[in-house]
């Protein structure tokens, strides 16, 4: 690794892993942190609530169960804005509330500025949310972001819909395995990212990757000897729960090359 070389930084969810206070995943406060220590980009999850906005929470396998990160109770879906701007977010690694909330999607583009990236994870599944895509694209288009957002997907159906209507979009294709011939189906998606699990990434697929022009970002990475296998595999990028971690890490491998 060198200063060309060096990759990017990632906060899965806002960084998750944070030195006390860590505040929650996918939160303001947690994006308010990543700027403050000037990361490279912000990993986010988006859904659509009932009456229509984009909204940022994870939701786990279940589809937006507001059980696993707030206080509140069933599915994100089926509850309007109004519904959702009483629950709170759960302190990390408790099921006490936070004082933070859910935030809209618009509400991080206004924080945010343009002053670092954003990978927005569209959460299409199991619930398909209609009009997602169109949505997404007339919210980049207003904010003027679409050189600082990227917008990946276990949905490739979505993705491609995206790339059909928008296709200077920048988008990452998520994968938990490998592919035959990730180029050309990444091509055919109209991705420019390849976002693959670390623990199924190998080197022979990172090369093929880069050799069909593809951005690797990988996720999720938190520990040093998580951090290096990254490296080895050539990320481009790497998702991270614990951002300052990783930036000290790179630091001295940045360092030990250089000494």
């Amino acid at each position: 690794m060198d200063n060309r070389t060096r990759p990017n930084i990632w906060a899965h969810r806002g960084g998750r892993r944070w030195a006390d206070p860590t505040p929650p995943e996918n939160s303001l406060a947690a994006f308010k942190k990543c700027l403050e220590a000037g990361i490279y980009g912000i990993e986010l999850d988006v859904q659509k609530c009932k009456s229509g906005e984009l909204v940022v929470l994870h939701g786990g396998v279940h589809g937006g169960d507001l059980a696993e990160t707030t206080d509140g109770e069933g599915l994100l879906k089926d509850k309007t804005w109004d519904e959702l701007k009483a629950v709170r977010l759960l302190k990390p690694g408790s099921q006490d509330a936070s004082d933070e909330r859910i935030p809209l999607l618009s509400e991080v583009f206004e924080l945010v500025g343009g002053r670092c990236m954003l990978n927005i994870e569209i959460k299409n599944q199991p619930w398909p949310y209609e009009g997602i895509a169109d949505d997404l694209i007339a919210m980049i288009e207003k904010y003027k972001a679409a050189d600082t957002v990227v917008l990946s997907s276990f949905d490739h159906g979505v993705l491609k819909a995206i790339h059909g209507k928008a296709p200077d979009l920048k988008l990452g294709l998520l994968i938990n395995g490998l592919l035959v011939d990730v180029g050309e189906y990444a091509e055919k998606v109209g991705c420019r990212f390849w976002h693959p699990y670390l623990g199924a990434l190998t080197t022979a697929a990172a090369e093929e990757a880069h050799m069909a022009g593809l951005k690797i970002n990988t996720w999720t990475a938190t520990t040093a000897d998580e951090f290096d296998l990254a490296l080895k595999l050539g990320a481009d990028g790497i998702v991270t729960d614990d951002p300052a971690a990783l930036a000290g890490h790179l630091d001295k491998v940045l360092a030990a090359k250089q000494a």
